[in-house]
């Protein structure tokens, strides 16, 4: 509902046991998974697998359709007459829970503790929930960041922790392990 008001579109769900309503959707899937999966791609990370994906949608363009007029980004600019215009700020695709930092100067999230500097014990606190992170704002500013544990129960002990100006000289430094 947050992605649709942001971006201003209205869904269309396919309805069960509908095959020929997901049947351009499946090919649409099956096409990329046989010319920008297989081989499997050798990449260190998801940053350049996501490199290595735009890379190849950019040659897919240049492909013309059977039966069509023109390549498909000669088709992509005609639609593209058509989109609204984006919004300013980009969407943050997280999920943001309110809550308050405990006296250990911690803060539960999907089961899992995550902490922020003392200084913010007992403060309220927003966490933003990420694929690979959780991210610890009081107001408007970040306090903290660690890489999200999937794990259940347990305690973000191999991640840094962001302690701006603890020490008498302001200068900000990274606590690893907290």
């Amino acid at each position: 509902m947050q992605l649709q008001s942001h971006y201003l579109f209205r869904e269309h769900f396919c309805r069960v046991r509908r095959a020929n309503e997901k049947g351009v959707v499946e090919g649409v899937v099956k096409f990329t998974r046989l010319n920008f999966f297989v081989p499997v791609p050798q990449v260190r990370d998801l940053d350049e697998l996501n490199s290595h994906l735009a890379e190849m949608c950019q040659k897919d363009l240049q492909r013309r359709l059977r039966g069509k007029m023109g390549t498909k980004a000669e088709r992509l600019k005609e639609d593209q007459a058509s989109f609204l215009p984006l919004p300013p700020v980009p969407f943050d695709a997280c999920r943001k829970e309110p809550t308050r930092a405990n006296s250990l100067s911690l803060v539960r999230f999907d089961d899992n503790d995550y902490s922020v500097p003392v200084s913010y014990g007992h403060h309220e606190i927003l966490v933003k929930g990420y694929v690979d992170r959780v991210v610890l704002c009081h107001k408007d500013r970040v306090v903290a960041e660690h890489f999200r544990s999937w794990a259940r129960r347990g305690s973000s002990s191999t991640t840094a922790t962001i302690c701006p100006f603890w020490n008498e000289n302001q200068v900000p430094w990274i606590m690893p392990g907290l």
